[in-house]
């Protein structure tokens, strides 16, 4: 293992019932579904009981409401929820605009975050970040224990995305995957740890399939012996889920501060690390969460990010970064419960072959909101 750097289609017209569908009934009550609607009373599918006129509408590019429009406004559940920025709260399913942060010393333009706007059909909560820019690196408030490839620069995301307010759990990828690769006790609401790149890659597809949205990765084979690759350069430009770009990471750990780690400058309020944890992992909120309600973005486990690792990485694009095209490692970040608390700084980089596994390492998952 390679530890870290040590100090050093929008429809025209309304989605009208079909007549040559052999379930069409003329008769309005009729409801195929059992969802309250039939066919000729406004219901675009009455075979889909998540389908109907002033249905919510969810992230799964279908019609859900009828209203001749495929995902407007939705959410991963199609709930809606507060979103905060500053002192000014809206209502929103996708994040805000225009607005600068108001604390740490990070040059932020953008809300970046909301509360809980429901979850997955896998069942994972996702929050919303919103686009914006922030300085990413070696900030002032990282204080004197920056590395050489902690780098400061500015960076923009062009697009909103959702981020999981938890680390990905045992119970979630066992549920999904079909096996539990986790080595640190069983714990059902722990993060799951000892998973590779690939196997991190292989749950985004799964949690993708479950929405009927695309794979953001290309995969061969099964269980930790999985390999995957990008199905896409732009992972941005991908609808489904997968790992959050080191970006969007450090992005989403800031949320408009500049705090040391995600959510306090003190390590024991957010972060399980070696000086707190007893050794184990610890199940989620246990700690306090960062102002985008993020659990555990420092410490626990470490997160597999999308990028290949490299040293220089302010040399990237500047707008929606996604690291270099090729390398030998892939970055994770946040620390975790066994590594020193610097090492969950909001800024610290770590990195490995994408074939580690080990029981610190577990996954976080992200999608660009529609």
């Amino acid at each position: 293992m390679m530890l870290p750097l040590l100090p050093l289609l929008i429809f025209s017209i309304a989605c009208l019932p079909d007549l040559t569908d052999p379930d069409f009934e003329a008769d309005p009550t009729t409801d195929l579904d059992g969802d309250g609607v039939g066919e000729s009373g406004g219901d675009c599918d009455d075979d889909d009981p998540a389908v109907s006129p002033g249905a919510a509408e969810i992230c799964d590019s279908i019609d859900n409401d009828c209203d001749g429009q495929i995902d407007e406004g939705c959410s991963p559940t199609g709930t809606t929820s507060s979103t905060t920025s500053g002192t000014t709260t809206s209502t929103s399913t996708t994040g805000t605009t225009g607005t600068t942060g108001t604390t740490g010393t990070t040059s932020t333009t953008g809300t970046t975050g909301t509360t809980d706007t429901g979850t997955t059909a896998a069942g994972i909560p996702f929050v919303v970040i919103s686009s914006g820019s922030f300085s990413m690196g070696c900030t002032k408030g990282q204080g004197g224990e920056c590395v050489s490839d902690e780098e400061p620069h500015d960076v923009t995301l062009s697009r909103d995305f959702f981020l999981g307010v938890t680390e990905v759990t045992q119970a979630q990828f066992e549920a999904l995957m079909g096996y539990a690769p986790s080595t640190v006790g069983a714990c059902d609401d722990c993060p799951v740890e000892t998973i590779t790149w690939h196997e991190a890659a292989a749950l985004a597809n799964e949690v993708s399939l479950t929405e009927h949205l695309e794979k953001c990765f290309s995969c061969i084979g099964s269980g930790n012996t999985v390999e995957c690759s990008p199905a896409t350069d732009d992972p941005y430009g991908c609808a489904g889920y997968r790992l959050p770009t080191e970006a969007e990471w450090e992005s989403a750990a800031r949320c408009g501060t500049d705090l040391k780690y995600a959510g306090s400058d003190a390590p024991s309020v957010v972060a399980w690390t070696i000086e707190t944890s007893g050794g184990v992992t610890h199940p989620f909120s246990e700690l306090a969460p960062n102002d985008c309600g993020l659990y555990d973005m420092s410490g626990n486990v470490w997160e597999w990010a999308w990028d290949w690792y490299q040293v220089d990485y302010q040399l990237d694009s500047r707008l929606d970064p996604a690291g270099p095209a090729s390398g030998e490692d892939r970055v994770y970040r946040g620390g975790s419960w066994g590594y020193d608390a610097w090492l969950a700084r909001v800024s610290h980089r770590g990195w490995d072959i994408p074939s580690m596994a080990f029981d610190g390492l577990g996954v976080r998952l992200a999608r660009t909101a529609p």
